[in-house]
């Protein structure tokens, strides 16, 4: 009964309590000892690891930007990243753009400047990123939308591919992005299922340009592996993450060693 109330001013003891008269069975003992042996707590995943020298890239087709503002801002999960990529956000001309920041709080430290690329309803790419990155470049169409951030030794080229964009000139503008002596990480929404297109051109090119494929499962609700992560002259680690406010899973990419 004493596990009962939601707050000690909610629990009253009449007259005296023996503690004597407290124990716990020996079984539900053990299983406690297991459960914290075994919690996230205690196994943090790599992205959940406080390392200054590593590199968190996250990527998320966040179905809308506006509805899920909030859910972003308060997202504990994506909130670690260095850069945090966003496509179909679904801006339009003329908004206030003032008001899709994340700033600093009790909670988080980290300060992000935007970058956004708008077209419209059902395409568009907006990045928060700290210091660590700078922008460098946008690639724009309304079949897909390209940006491209620097670090010292890494570059984050994040893709949203709608249905129609071209394979091949994506394949092409990756190429010409790319920096002589720095790692590449690509990721984004390409809307090509990297499991039943694993021969196909985008798949198979990238990693014949020695490209390493970390997307294993699905991405999607319906199955799909459609967002993809990859990276080139880089040790990284992928964190699969499920937002409840998206259809999407979270890309958390932890660069750990840059060639």
């Amino acid at each position: 009964m004493l596990g009962r109330p939601e707050e000690l001013k909610q629990l009253f003891i009449v007259d005296k309590l023996d503690p004597k008269k407290l124990y716990s069975d020996k079984r539900v003992t053990e299983e406690h000892k297991k459960m914290n042996n075994r919690s996230i707590n205690k196994n943090p995943s790599v992205w959940d690891t406080n390392n200054p020298a590593a590199i968190k890239i996250s990527s998320l087709n966040c179905a809308r930007l506006r509805p899920h503002l909030q859910d972003i801002r308060a997202d504990h999960t994506l909130r670690k990243s260095d850069i945090l990529h966003l496509q179909e956000t679904w801006l339009e001309e003329g908004e206030d753009l003032s008001q899709f920041h994340l700033r600093p709080s009790y909670y988080y430290s980290s300060r992000y400047e935007a970058r956004h690329i708008i077209v419209g309803k059902g395409k568009g790419i907006t990045t928060f990123y700290n210091k660590k990155f700078q922008h460098t470049q946008d690639l724009v169409s309304q079949h897909y939308q390209m940006t491209k951030f620097e670090s010292k030794e890494a570059v984050s080229i994040n893709i949203y591919r709608s249905a129609l964009g071209s394979t091949s000139e994506i394949l092409e503008k990756i190429t010409q992005l790319e920096v002589p002596g720095k790692s590449t990480i690509v990721t984004g929404d390409f809307n090509t299922c990297a499991r039943k297109e694993r021969t196909g051109l985008l798949v198979r090119s990238m990693l014949e340009r020695g490209y390493t494929l970390h997307t294993k499962d699905p991405t999607h609700t319906q199955g799909g592996h459609i967002d993809h992560a990859y990276t080139k002259d880089a040790k990284a680690q992928l964190h699969r993450y499920t937002p409840y406010y998206s259809d999407h899973d979270s890309l958390c990419l932890t660069v750990e060693q840059v060639k």
